[in-house]
C-alpha cells in the first residue's frame, strides 16, 4: 500500500535511505511514506530527483515496482504490539495486568481498615502503576520554528496531564527527541516507575532500542533519555500518526496560538476533547489502519 516509511524502512532492499545518502544531502521532511513519491500508478521520478541523488532514482526506477492501493483492503493493526500483529501473549499480558489492578483494589479498601493506611497503600499501588506518554515534535521549516506534545494517560486511557510548549528553532528529528525528553522527565518528577512511551518517530523508537545508530543531531539529546531511563521502567513503542492526533494538535497548538497544559480532560480545550472524545469511540486496542487513495 506504500505506507512504509520513505526514509527509515528498508523498502529499497539497500538499507534506510536515511543512513545511506551522504550527510550533506538534505532530507526533506515532508516526504513520509513511499506512497507520496507514487502518481498514478508510477513513480514520481521529478519528485524522487529533488529528494534523492540520482543513483538511487535509477535503482528505484528500474529495480522496484511501485505500489498499488486502488484494490488494497484495510488491515487490521493490534495497538497493544508495536508492530500491530496480534500476539496471545499481549492480550494475556493486560488481561493479567487488569486483574493484577482488582485484585490490588480488593486488598487496600477493606472493611475496617483505617482509612489513611488504606490511602497510603493506594498512593503507593498508584505509583507503581503504569503510565502511558504520547509525544510528538514539530517544525515547520526543518529546521524552523518548532515544537513538542505530550499527553499521559493512565490504563483507563484517561487524560491524566498534557502539554504543548514552542521550542527553539530546530528539525523535526530533534523536535521529536525533545519531545520524549519532556515527557519522560515530567512522568520522573512524578515518581512514575513504569511508563510506556508511544512515539509515530521510526528512528527515534529504533535509535532508542538500540537497533539503529543515533544521527549526530539528536544524540546529545538520546543520551539525556537514557540518564532518565535508568531511573525507572520505560518502554519505547512506535505508533501511527493516525493515533497520536492529540499530541499532534498540542505542537501545532504551541505555535500558532502559544503553550498550552491541561491537567486533565476537563482543562483541555473543545478541540482537545473532540479528539479524545473520538478516540474513545473507537476500540481502544484493534483499528483500522486506513486505505490510502
Amino acid at each position: 500500500m506504500g505506507s512504509s516509511l520513505f526514509w527509515y524502512e528498508n523498502w529499497t532492499g539497500l538499507g534506510a535511505l536515511y543512513f545511506l545518502i551522504n550527510p550533506d544531502f538534505a532530507i526533506d521532511g515532508s516526504i513520509n511514506n513511499v506512497c507520496e513519491v507514487v502518481v498514478e500508478d508510477s513513480w514520481d521520478v521529478d519528485k524522487l530527483l529533488q529528494i534523492l541523488p540520482e543513483e538511487y532514482v535509477v535503482h528505484i526506477v528500474e529495480k522496484i515496482k511501485p505500489s498499488t492501493t486502488q484494490d488494497a483492503l484495510d488491515k487490521p493493526f493490534w495497538r497493544l504490539e508495536s508492530r500491530g500483529n496480534f500476539t496471545v501473549s499481549s492480550a494475556w499480558n493486560y488481561l493479567r495486568r487488569r486483574q493484577d489492578q482488582r485484585n490490588a483494589f480488593n486488598k487496600m479498601w477493606v472493611k475496617g481498615m483505617p482509612f489513611k493506611i488504606s490511602f497510603f497503600l493506594w498512593k503507593v499501588w498508584k505509583a507503581l502503576g503504569w503510565i502511558k506518554v504520547n509525544t510528538d515534535g514539530a517544525s515547520r521549516g526543518n529546521p524552523g520554528r518548532s515544537s513538542i506534545g505530550f499527553v499521559l494517560r493512565n490504563e483507563e486511557g484517561n487524560v491524566v496531564y498534557a502539554r504543548g510548549k514552542e521550542i527553539p528553532e530546530t528539525t523535526n528529528n530533534e523536535a521529536e527527541a525533545w519531545a520524549i525528553l519532556e515527557g519522560l522527565s515530567y512522568c520522573v518528577n512524578q515518581q512514575y516507575i513504569q511508563i510506556l512511551i508511544q512515539t509515530d518517530s521510526m528512528l527515534l523508537k529504533n535509535v532508542l532500542d538500540e537497533v539503529w545508530i543515533a544521527p549526530w543531531n539528536v544524540t546529545e539529546i538520546v543520551e539525556e533519555i537514557n540518564k532518565l531511563r535508568h531511573r525507572c521502567t520505560v518502554t519505547f513503542t512506535h505508533i501511527l500518526r493516525e493515533g497520536n492526533r492529540l499530541v499532534d494538535y498540542l505542537a501545532n497548538y504551541a505555535l500558532d496560538f502559544g503553550n498550552i497544559e491541561a491537567a486533565g480532560f476537563t482543562d483541555l480545550d473543545t478541540h482537545g476533547k473532540k479528539i479524545v472524545n473520538n478516540e474513545k469511540m473507537q476500540c481502544p486496542y484493534l483499528r483500522v489502519k486506513p486505505k490510502r487513495n
